[in-house]
């Protein structure tokens, strides 16, 4: 029953971006496959970095905004509207005027607020061809002055991140001289809301600029500084490719196993997510059957009828059994999650490079604010306008699962391509030399 909702909760999403996953967390969602889709979208911004490749790739930024807020053209009405997420339920959430708004979220007048504000600035961008998506940034409430070393900035925290621009600069003037702040990431295809397609690669090219609208596109500048790469550094991406692709032969077979499975894909997912929480940087096949066993015993402590428990240990007995007879393919899973991992890192350092917005995590106990990274990264296919993540999860992640959000706490409910023969030739070259 459980295989069964999950599987229905996927189809349900669609092409939506309700939830973007890690890239390296591919090889739990669709095992080998999953592995080359990974491998291959590496290689192929790496390589594309350097001048010498294709730009079969590109790269957005992730803001950390907050609310998510799908606006544009509704397909059937052809009306102008607004909504969160909601707007992809089965009974879609969608507002065409305020009234619609209050009567949406009659119980959470913050993000009324902020919806009324994205239906009345939004329109000025100009004619909207499609259904868009963006992360809301702040209204004016949100903006405070406050001093970063020596210099008053502009500050706002729509979630995680607090972002800052110095007085006096161009941005600084934009952000306060305007009445809305969105990034706007994801486009939509499709003749009903049902039945669209997200893109990671929207044209906004008619969107107009007004001084009401901080507007911001996630795509960055393929010519800059940050998306170029020395022969050396993409060696070096490739070193960590050809470190994931020596434990693919005994891996392969477990990674197609697990990912046929929702239940051990959503445990392979949760046991990471505590990795990254308490700051242990690679899984292994002891650590995750330790795991699973302290949660189920903990489930177990909760039930109260002796049916209920000898249920639950005939269910989760097994799960601990696999984990142990396969203890060596676990543990090369996990090393090649790993060496997928850092490859991206790889890259997420040079994207780091970028000049923007100020980036702080602010001291929940002291107020100071301490520099940080941005949010993380999505690396986009051009040919698919597929996306996934790019962020370091010891770094962002780990915040974002530890931190308070300042925003409210009830959040607004293909095809792959194989990698190509030169990839696995060079890795292959790598492996010879003994990596």
């Amino acid at each position: 029953m459980k295989q069964k909702l999950l599987q229905l909760l996927k189809e349900a999403a669609g092409g939506k971006n309700i939830h973007m996953e890690h890239l390296e967390d591919r090889i739990f969602d669709e095992g080998s496959r999953g592995f080359k889709t990974a491998m291959d979208y590496v290689h192929g911004l790496s390589h594309g970095m350097t001048g010498k490749g294709g730009k079969e790739f590109f790269v957005t930024t992730k803001y950390d905004g907050a609310p998510a807020v799908v606006f544009g053209r509704h397909p059937e009405t052809g009306m102008f509207f607004v909504a969160t997420k909601g707007a992809f339920n089965k009974t879609p959430k969608v507002n065409y005027s305020l009234e619609d708004v209050e009567a949406n979220y009659p119980d959470s007048p913050e993000l009324q607020a902020k919806l009324k504000a994205a239906l009345e600035h939004l329109p000025k961008l100009g004619e909207m061809k499609g259904v868009y998506q963006g992360d809301l940034m702040f209204t004016p409430e949100d903006l405070e002055l406050r001093k970063i070393g020596d210099k008053e900035h502009v500050t706002f925290r729509p979630n995680t991140i607090t972002y800052s621009s110095p007085m006096g600069s161009d941005e600084a003037k934009k952000i306060m001289g305007s009445r809305l702040g969105i990034v706007v990431h994801t486009g939509y295809e499709g003749d009903t809301l049902e039945n669209m397609k997200a893109r990671f690669d929207p044209d906004l090219s008619h969107f107009g600029g007004h001084p009401d609208v901080y507007f911001k596109n996630a795509r960055m500048n393929d010519e800059g500084e940050e998306t170029h790469m020395s022969e050396r550094d993409h060696m070096r991406t490739l070193e960590h490719l050809g470190h994931a692709m020596s434990h693919l032969p005994d891996s392969g077979d477990l990674m197609d196993e697990v990912s046929r499975n929702p239940d051990y894909v959503a445990h392979l997912k949760t046991y990471t997510n505590y990795n990254v929480r308490n700051g242990i940087p690679k899984g292994s096949a002891k650590g995750f059957h330790d795991y699973l066993d302290n949660r189920f015993q903990g489930e177990r402590a909760k039930l109260k009828s002796q049916k209920g428990i000898q249920k639950h240990t005939e269910a989760s007995q097994p799960v601990l059994k696999h984990i142990k007879d396969n203890a060596e393919a676990y543990n090369s899973l996990f090393n090649a999650h790993s060496a997928l991992a850092k490859a991206k890192l790889h890259l997420v350092d040079r994207f780091r490079q970028a000049k923007g917005l100020g980036t702080h995590l602010e001291d929940e106990e002291t107020g100071e604010l301490r520099p940080t990274h941005p949010e993380g990264y999505v690396a986009v296919q051009k040919k698919s306008g597929t996306g996934y993540k790019m962020v370091d999860r010891e770094d962002f992640s780990k915040a974002n699962f530890t931190l308070p959000k300042k925003w409210d706490k009830k959040k607004p409910g293909q095809q792959q391509e194989t990698v190509s023969e030169s990839i696995i030739h060079k890795l292959r070259r790598i492996n010879n030399r003994g990596y």
